[in-house]
């Protein structure tokens, strides 16, 4: 029974995994249409990465994952954009503001 309950929960968490990596790569393309992430970003596999990459980590290290993979990710543009939109606190926390 416990064998059926797995893989029953392990699909549903592939299928989970799935819809969010779907609607992650839809934000991703619509941030390249729009001009704030670079226009050579393959969103499918980085909206994996991301799911990945949160998955995997402690809470504590997940901003500060997320905003270095973001700021990674942008324009200039998107980088700007970033900055408007950081409280003072999460930058100081989070990494190093040049």
């Amino acid at each position: 029974k416990d064998l059926i309950r797995f893989r029953a929960a392990s699909a549903k968490q592939e299928e989970n995994f799935t819809r969010l990596a779907e609607r992650y790569s839809v934000y991703f393309q619509k941030g390249c249409d729009e001009g704030y992430f670079r226009s050579d970003l393959d969103c499918t596999r980085t909206s994996s990465i991301l799911i990945d990459l949160l998955h995997t980590t402690d809470s504590g290290d997940k901003t500060f994952l997320l905003f270095t993979l973001l700021r990674g990710l942008c324009t200039d543009k998107g980088r700007e954009a970033i900055e408007e939109i950081t409280p003072e606190n999460v930058k100081k926390e989070s990494y190093i503001y040049n």
